[in-house]
């Protein structure tokens, strides 16, 4: 082999090398979109009537996890700009209907509203959302139970993979009889029994707000 042929080998070697070599890092270095796991059951003889009639909704019980991001879209910051920088518990976040779109509202009159389209007209406890502002993440909401009278409660399929939970109360301390009901569902869904945040609505009437 010549010698001029011999240093062409070497050369393109060297950067078919570098060219690989930051995707290589990356792609050890980056975390797999997790896929989230849909659940198998939904609501049976949801009255949407029921849903849309009331004025004002409350979250009182949420995962962990839901609750970081729905901060994060009513403040308009990153997920790391709001996990663990303040009491989310105190943000007051509420839910009322413009039309057909949810206004979820929270940190002293701060609103963020999410579109809601169905996704399978077969099952209407199957809805898509799009991102409420320019960073934050379109997903999928599953309705899993209602009573048709005290709550709903959901599970979110985030887009990069994360399944959230959360619940839509007409009170905002529910009895220990739903409040049981709740947490024993969230339970069945696989999720973790320390997964759960409980809002905390003392002095939320004083708080300004937008609506």
């Amino acid at each position: 082999m010549g010698t001029f042929l011999k240093k062409a080998i070497f050369l393109i070697g060297i950067i078919s090398f570098l060219t690989l070599l930051p995707y290589a890092v990356g792609k050890k270095d980056k975390v797999p979109v997790k896929k989230c796991e849909e659940p198998k059951i939904f609501a049976e003889n949801l009255d949407y009537d029921w849903i849309m009639g009331q004025k004002v909704w409350y979250f009182p019980l949420l995962s962990k996890q839901d609750l970081v991001r729905q901060s994060s879209d009513i403040l308009k910051k990153k997920l790391e700009e709001v996990s663990g920088t303040q009491d989310l518990t105190k943000a007051c976040v509420q839910a009322r209907w413009e039309g057909m779109t949810p206004v979820i509202t929270g940190f002293g009159g701060k609103k963020v509203s999410y579109d809601l389209n169905p996704l399978d007209w077969s099952n209407f406890n199957i809805l898509g959302y799009e991102k409420a502002w320019k960073r934050g993440q379109s997903g999928t909401l599953y309705i899993t139970q209602t009573d048709n009278k005290n709550y709903v409660f959901f599970v979110r399929c985030w887009q990069d993979g994360e399944r959230t939970w959360n619940v839509m109360a007409t009170e905002k301390n529910p009895s220990e009889k739903v409040r049981s009901k709740i947490l024993e569902h969230a339970k069945q869904l696989g999720f973790a029994n320390d997964d759960v945040e409980t809002l905390d609505y003392e002095g939320c009437d004083q708080q300004k707000t937008e609506l």
